[in-house]
């Protein structure tokens, strides 16, 4: 198979269909985008990307959790009817979706990390010791216990 056979839309479909069809009878459930990736190594985002414009056109049916979506076929026999056509390079999409996301994690990283975490006790023990240290200044009552 050629890389423009490999990329073409068709061929990418067909693919994926039959990717559900293998992952749903080996593991006995229908796969996410991030099984099914993992299964066809491949991309998640390519994933994605197949299974909106197949369920669009009525060949798969998605289910959405809270935590997943699921991939179910509905009508696989109109990927027959699909014309052939190529995937649109998606690569610099995936590219900018990756740097965002590590982006993204290093700035968790980074305020979860050891030496911030110390720097904000550090802050709160000032501020708790000056709100005692206002709370003993204060006269005590001679009717308060």
């Amino acid at each position: 198979m050629s890389k423009d056979e490999d990329r073409s839309f068709l061929s990418q479909a067909y693919l994926i269909v039959a990717g559900i069809r293998v992952f749903t009878h080996r593991e006995g459930k229908p796969p996410s985008a991030e099984e099914l990736a993992e299964f066809l190594k491949t991309s998640t985002e390519l994933i994605y990307h197949m299974a909106n414009r197949l369920e669009r056109e009525g060949i798969l049916r998605s289910v959405k959790t809270s935590f997943e979506t699921k991939y179910y076929l509905k009508a696989p026999h109109k990927l027959k009817d699909l014309p052939e056509e190529a995937i649109p390079d998606l690569d610099e999409e995936i590219q900018k979706v990756r740097a965002r996301k590590k982006k993204e994690q290093k700035k968790l990283d980074a305020t979860f990390a050891a030496k911030e975490i110390r720097h904000r006790q550090k802050e709160r023990m000032a501020e708790l010791e000056k709100k005692m240290k206002k709370g003993l200044s204060r006269p005590k009552s001679p009717w308060a216990d």
